[in-house]
């Protein structure tokens, strides 16, 4: 009866996992605009203010105002994932005697702005580096975690034609950046507004590696 009870607990994970996963796979609802990128950083940690406490957080915006043009809730929900990622790896890095400590800096190249979000946590280790993004892949313990939020986020980026870049060291720490197009390289006059909306729709998760795209 233990393991008839066991393997059906496995078995209602699973379910769980793979209803989660569809309602992703689901088309967005997309509500695209010019959004400034400092502002949907601080939205993002004013969100996350509790779950944040005890970071040390530094923040760097090299730029005054950087406009992408994109959904606000979807691009939130990112950060809010990317910074809740950090802080359970600065968590688990038990041996590490410094402060768990998180730099966010936004700036702008050329037609691009671009947020990084770089933690002294545990780090992802050579082997699971490029498997971070695949869904259900996690390091986490918790039943709550169903290894999809790092799938998420990639499926989102890709979808507003930008770049998540990855890197990472073992014990170090590690470096997620987050690359959109900016407002005055984008020709206005054009459709990209329907573009954007149909990306979303037609974006699936996909397996990559470090550099997303």
């Amino acid at each position: 009866m233990v393991q008839i009870k066991s393997a059906l607990d496995v078995c209602g994970e699973a379910l769980a996992s793979l209803d989660k996963l569809h309602s992703q796979a689901k088309q967005f609802n997309v509500n695209p605009h010019w959004l400034d990128l400092q502002e949907l950083v601080e939205e993002a940690l004013q969100s996350c203010s509790l779950d944040l406490s005890g970071v040390i957080i530094t923040k760097r915006y090299l730029n005054s105002e950087i406009l992408v043009l994109g959904d606000r809730e979807h691009l939130i929900t990112v950060l809010e994932n990317l910074f809740n990622n950090a802080k359970d790896a600065m968590i688990d890095h038990s041996e590490n005697k410094e402060s768990p400590k998180l730099v966010i800096v936004i700036g702008l190249e050329y037609e691009w702005g671009y947020i990084r979000i770089i933690d002294n946590g545990v780090g992802i280790s050579k082997e699971n580096l490029h498997k971070v993004f695949r869904p259900f892949f996690t390091t986490k313990p918790s039943k709550s975690n169903w290894g999809l939020g790092l799938t998420y986020c990639h499926r989102v980026i890709k979808s507003h034609r930008g770049f998540i870049n990855l890197s990472s060291k073992s014990g170090v720490g590690t470096t997620v950046e987050i690359v959109l197009r900016c407002r005055g390289n984008v020709n206005t006059c054009s459709n990209i507004w329907e573009k954007l909306a149909l990306s979303f729709r037609k974006s699936r998760p996909s397996r990559s590696c470090n550099k997303l795209g």
